[in-house]
């Protein structure tokens, strides 16, 4: 799969009318997405997930999405692991992508209904780096590692001109999320060069973000030789390469 970022232009539930409450950017590298959902009433967090993008072998109009993380998902309830959700894609008339299923409706109380979203690509120049990284948390770690009540995932992806990096922190029944989201701007008043979008939760500063400045440039020339499965270090984390192209 070729890398992707895209944003949502609409959701509807039927039958109620689509609209577009929130700014929202996902970002798709080999198998896996990040995904940030920003309320433009607030701008504050709507949803932020990340986790795998499975194509159905038989249908590949169809695609499930796991949920590694998700901000709507309590970890210490009943339920552990999110569930996946599942869609199918349409391509319309005028290049969008019109996605249908069904997944809980924070709307109506978590209920699951149908919802139909339309999504459109963005485009950025060729040749730039695409990759995906995912922190090593005590799933990834080796057996007889020390445990601790506290558990921090993070997630950090870049395709062509846009980054995101989430990361959520789970501290007994406490789960907070972070996020940072920069946009590459080429004719811009103030210069050229990666502008913060956002940077939600920078208030918490043990739990900061690496800005994408200083990752690409430490790391960009690094980043085109990484192989997929192999460790990294940023910043004061490991992570494992989960896409590089």
């Amino acid at each position: 799969m070729a890398p992707r970022a895209s944003t949502r232009v609409s959701i509807r539930w039927p039958p109620a009318p689509a609209s577009e409450p929130t700014d929202t950017l996902v970002l798709s590298v080999g198998g896996y997405y990040v995904d940030l959902r920003v309320r433009k009433s607030d701008g504050e967090i709507d949803w932020a997930l990340a986790g795998e993008r499975i194509v159905d072998p038989q249908h590949s109009a169809k695609v499930k999405f796991t949920h590694i993380i998700d901000s709507h998902h309590n970890p210490s309830s009943s339920e552990p692991e999110p569930a996946p959700d599942v869609g199918d894609f349409i391509k319309l008339p005028n290049g969008d992508d019109l996605e249908t299923g069904e997944m809980p409706n924070p709307d109506a109380g978590g209920q699951v209904m149908p919802y139909e979203e339309i999504w459109r690509e963005l485009k950025w120049p060729t040749g730039n780096s695409c990759w995906f990284l995912e922190s090593v948390d005590s799933h990834d770690a080796e057996k007889g590692t020390a445990t601790t009540t506290r558990r921090t995932k993070t997630f950090h992806a870049k395709v062509g001109n846009y980054y995101l990096a989430l990361r959520q922190v789970i501290n007994g029944e406490d789960v907070t999320f972070v996020a940072l989201r920069q946009d590459y701007h080429i004719d811009d008043e103030e210069g050229k060069g990666w502008k913060t979008i956002y940077e939600i939760g920078k208030q918490q500063q043990q739990l900061q973000l690496d800005r994408l400045t200083g990752i690409d440039e430490r790391l960009g020339t690094e980043a085109t030789g990484w192989r997929v499965g192999e460790k990294v270090v940023v910043g004061n984390e490991s992570y494992i390469v989960r896409a590089s192209e």
